[in-house]
């Protein structure tokens, strides 16, 4: 085991160091760093403070970046939002319409409210440091009104935050574990979106994922259907899929159809493939189909 007290002498490409700091440009130089060891303690190597072995960054210091504290990422009628620093003494710059934040920016003093959706933007400056990279952080507000009646049960374990998350703006990556996918496993995916009101409909989507060695599938197909009154529903269109299950690379897939036409109802019904086909080293295995939003627009 190394420890200090066998250390006898500390080089860097050949320089001795054992008594004199190794300074943030020579490390930057690269080279080859060297312990010399001995057999026996050594009286003299970090027995007293200045002999100690310390790592710092003591040159070009970098502020932290701020943190969202509290706050709800998805809201119906408004979320509040906290900002904080784990660099004590430090002041926080923001803004809540994307754009970049410096110095001359809003000054967090306090918690305040978000009424509608919004990306904040914040920085961390504090005297004598380089200010922070900045902070981005979307919020999005779920239209007044706006339900979703989920008719087949998805996993418990991805839930992606429960029933609104299928109408809650944010999007998943190709990453299923990061808590924006839905997964349904073994089940076909049935959901009915209430507008509130009638609305012209322009464009309806839903983001699906693959991972093949995950035994998550695209959906076979997706059906998509509209009301007025939440009973007599007029199927628009079916899209099959156009991906090979046999496709091994990890990605997404929004099936979408163009329309005009005035509903208030949006139902969306995407068939899972069942079980893992034969070829597959999860065959007769329940199959999983994952989904992030349904966007209308």
């Amino acid at each position: 085991m190394l420890t200090n007290f066998y250390i006898h002498n500390i080089k860097l490409n050949g320089k001795n160091y054992s008594k004199t700091v190794i300074t943030h440009e020579e490390i930057m130089k690269g080279g080859k760093i060297e312990f010399e060891m001995g057999s026996e303690p050594n009286q003299n190597f970090g027995v007293s403070e200045e002999t100690h072995p310390v790592s710092a960054i003591t040159d070009e210091l970098i502020m932290p970046v701020p943190y969202i504290r509290t706050g709800s990422r998805t809201f119906i009628d408004s979320t509040q939002i906290a900002l904080g620093s784990i660099e004590e003494g430090s002041e926080i710059f923001y803004t809540t319409d994307g754009s970049e934040p410096d110095i001359h920016s809003q000054k967090y003093t306090g918690p305040f409210i978000l009424k509608q959706t919004e990306t904040i933007k914040a920085i961390s400056v504090k005297e004598g440091m380089s200010a922070s990279k900045a902070l981005a952080a979307e919020f999005f507000q779920i239209p007044v009104g706006r339900k979703i009646k989920l008719n087949t049960k998805y996993a418990n374990q991805y839930s992606a935050g429960g029933e609104l998350a299928l109408i809650d703006f944010i999007r998943g990556g190709t990453n299923f574990r990061t808590g924006a996918w839905q997964g349904y496993e073994g089940v076909n995916l049935d959901a009915v979106i209430d507008l509130h009101n009638i609305q012209l409909i322009t464009s309806i989507e839903a983001g699906f994922l693959q991972d093949v060695g995950a035994w998550i599938f695209f959906p076979e197909q997706v059906d998509f259907s509209v009301s007025t009154d939440g009973v007599n529903f007029q199927h628009l269109s079916s899209i099959k899929n156009d991906i090979s299950q046999k496709d091994t690379q990890v990605q997404t897939k929004d099936f979408t159809i163009s329309l005009a036409t005035k509903a208030r109802y949006i139902k969306v019904a995407a068939k899972n493939t069942g079980v893992c086909p034969d070829w597959h080293w999860g065959a007769g295995g329940k199959a999983w189909i994952f989904v992030d939003e349904i966007v209308i627009k």
